[in-house]
């Protein structure tokens, strides 16, 4: 029999994944406080329980929570070990989530699934009322402190995964706390989004003269100057227009993945999918230039006439490397390769000889990024990918199969293209890809952006 006993949140007590159900509220008061204290004694706990009642009905009400807890739960559960003494039995198996987190809080976070005893309350017993208060002071602050300092970790370390949304709960459950909006504005600045950084100044700015009538602290202010000072940066890769608005969950997940594939993710691809115009260049524009100093970046604009011409597609990638003096010592694989291109590109017919020499094109391609993805972080960025010819689809898709030292980037339509949706279907049934997919903004999250981009507009 396995007793399950979840304190944070909604309290709940199950014996073998079923809850149990005590008569009145009291009786659950006595089970909790003994689940968290583990040995009360009976003056403490008729006092909490029974304030207004005389010793002898609260030790008649105290014997009947007593019976009704035993019988509903073992019979053994709680131990006497004398007529004033109750504690409870740690050799039967009970799980008690707050013991979880309190013992391994770093591991343990997700079981905080709200406030101690959300929503428990019993009448007429402010000593409890006040037990109950300072526990879930004490839990909370387990948890609020752990959650921070991972925040931190993870931000130092460029794990960017839900960052945002979960300083954003750190906030919510203490808005006057300063260091939740400093970590909120270097995980902005980390990722480029100055002007976010800035606007979480201003909300601070705002609640602090409202509640306390202070101004930020000087670490506070320290980060909104540099915030100022990084708005001014002119790069000559990153123009204004780059400075992405509304797409700051997109950004972060994608370079999150980035990172992650630094480690050996299995994860080999990125898709970025959306309608023309929605912003797909300009979202992978800003995000390389937060990638530019950890990868090598190859870009390849894929054009309607590609699809036209087989192969013409990796014609324009082996190109591009021949421009990076860094794989000047595989000059000689390259020329190969292009010259089997060149070769490939003229066959009409799938003859014996025909099918060996594109084998052949395949070994190559296969041989050569095996070598360049070894001692360097390289992407491979395919723009357009809705107009890649066929056979360097084909060649991609596998090449995405075998792949584990280039990270590519693929951002184009899938809808309506048959060819692109089968790779990514593919690569999605083997965990290969992370799909990102760009909505149109909302008619709001519109005039944000105009406000934002143009100041005086109204």
């Amino acid at each position: 029999m396995k007793i399950k006993c979840k304190l944070l949140g909604v309290p709940e007590i199950l014996i073998d994944k079923k809850e149990v159900l005590f008569p009145y509220a009291k009786i659950n008061a006595f089970l909790y406080y003994l689940l968290v204290e583990k040995t009360a004694s009976r003056n403490e706990i008729a006092a909490l329980l029974w304030p207004d009642e005389s010793e002898t009905i609260a030790k008649k009400n105290l014997r009947n929570a007593l019976y009704h807890t035993k019988k509903n739960l073992h019979p053994d559960i709680i131990l006497s070990p004398n007529n004033t003494i109750l504690q409870l039995n740690e050799e039967i198996d009970i799980y008690l989530d707050v013991d979880e987190l309190s013992e391994n809080s770093e591991k343990r976070l997700h079981l905080y699934d709200g406030e101690f005893l959300q929503g428990f309350y019993i009448k007429d017993a402010e000593e409890y009322d006040d037990w109950i208060g300072q526990t879930r002071f004490n839990l909370q602050k387990i948890y609020y402190n752990t959650l921070y300092k991972k925040l931190e970790a993870n931000i130092s370390m460029g794990i960017y995964e839900n960052v945002e949304t979960t300083i954003q709960k750190l906030i919510s459950m203490d808005n006057l706390d300063e260091k939740n909006y400093q970590l909120l504005m270097n995980y902005y600045l980390k990722i480029g989004r100055v002007t976010k950084a800035i606007e979480t100044y201003g909300e601070l700015l705002g609640i602090l003269q409202k509640e306390l009538k202070i101004e930020p602290d000087e670490v506070t202010k320290k980060l909104y100057n540099y915030s100022l000072s990084r708005l001014n940066l002119v790069d000559e890769n990153l123009d204004m227009e780059s400075f992405q608005f509304g797409r700051e969950e997109e950004i972060a997940r994608i370079i999150n993945v980035a990172n992650r594939f630094k480690n050996k993710n299995e994860i080999s691809a990125i898709f970025v999918d959306g309608e023309i115009g929605i912003g797909k260049s300009t979202l992978i524009k800003r995000v390389f230039y937060d990638l530019k100093d950890s990868f090598i970046i190859i870009s390849i604009r894929c054009i309607q006439l590609d699809i036209l011409r087989q192969y013409s597609t990796l014609e324009k990638l082996m190109k591009s490397f021949q421009k990076y003096n860094v794989y000047s010592e595989l000059s000689k694989d390259i020329s190969e390769i292009l010259k089997k291109i060149k070769e490939v590109q003229k066959l009409h017919t799938f003859s014996e000889e025909d099918l060996f020499a594109i084998g052949e094109l395949e070994s190559l391609l296969e041989e050569f990024f095996e070598k360049i993805g070894k001692n360097r972080n390289l992407i491979i960025h395919f723009e357009d990918i809705h107009w890649m010819d066929l056979n360097s689809l084909s060649i991609l898709n596998k090449m995405l199969l075998r792949n584990e030292n280039i990270l590519y980037f693929l951002s184009g339509r899938s809808k309506g293209n048959i060819a692109v949706d089968d790779l990514i279907s593919t690569l999605s049934y083997y965990s290969k890809v992370e799909k990102v997919k760009l909505n149109r903004f909302s008619k709001d999250s519109s005039i944000n952006y105009l406000k934002r981009a143009i100041p005086d507009w109204k």
